[in-house]
């Protein structure tokens, strides 16, 4: 079935998963609770996974934080491993064969890149965004083969995501394939610290 575009519906068989474990420590609270306008920047993304996904789950060590999502939230399994320990954390949870998994400090997630990226996944482990040599694996799905592979890695103390890739299935989505149907270039701007917010509050009210 060629992509749709358009398409406003769900996607089968995937489940849409927010990381929001982190400390922010750079941000010196809880980012994924900044205000953007009259939603919190997870929110933001909720609102934009909610038609993509019939399920979405929540990695988060602070889970009382999102009750007000009333969103199905599980903490890290194994704890200090950062993005990598949350990624095995949601695999390992969810019952579809894969999972879109997203970091929760993006406030501009493009609905139309995700549908692509998961259009593309048959066949493959991994299906992550590439930028010339830059890899994106917070914007990335990941099938359930991928948990032995992320166990290894953890087991050796390892905590660089892409460091499993040579052992699965990748598909590597260039930027002129994302061109195609996201031509802006803001769908991985991240928010890491107050000054990465106040900059995109001012881009964002203009």
């Amino acid at each position: 079935m060629p992509f749709e575009r358009t398409s406003r519906r769900h996607v089968a068989k995937v489940t849409g998963v927010v990381l929001a474990g982190g400390q922010s420590r750079r941000f010196g609270s809880n980012k994924a609770l900044a205000t953007i306008g009259n939603s919190t920047l997870i929110e933001r993304l909720i609102r934009k996974l909610r038609p993509i996904f019939p399920h979405l789950m929540i990695v988060t060590n602070q889970p009382h934080e999102f009750e007000f999502l009333n969103i199905p939230m599980i903490e890290d399994r194994v704890k200090g491993f950062g993005p990598l320990g949350g990624i095995y954390s949601a695999l390992q949870a969810i019952e579809d064969p894969y999972a879109f998994v997203a970091a929760c400090d993006m406030p501009d997630l493009s609905p139309e890149l995700i549908r692509l990226l998961l259009e593309l996944r048959e066949g493959y482990d991994v299906v992550v965004p590439r930028m010339d040599t830059w890899l994106e694996p917070l914007h990335a799905v990941y099938s359930k083969r991928c948990i032995s592979p992320i166990k290894n890695l953890l087991d050796r103390g390892e905590r660089q995501v892409f460091q499993f890739f040579d052992q699965v299935r990748v598909r590597y989505v260039d930027h002129w394939e994302m061109e195609e149907v996201a031509p802006e270039h803001c769908h991985f701007y991240n928010i890491n610290t107050r000054n990465d917010l106040n900059e995109y509050l001012k881009n964002w009210k203009n």
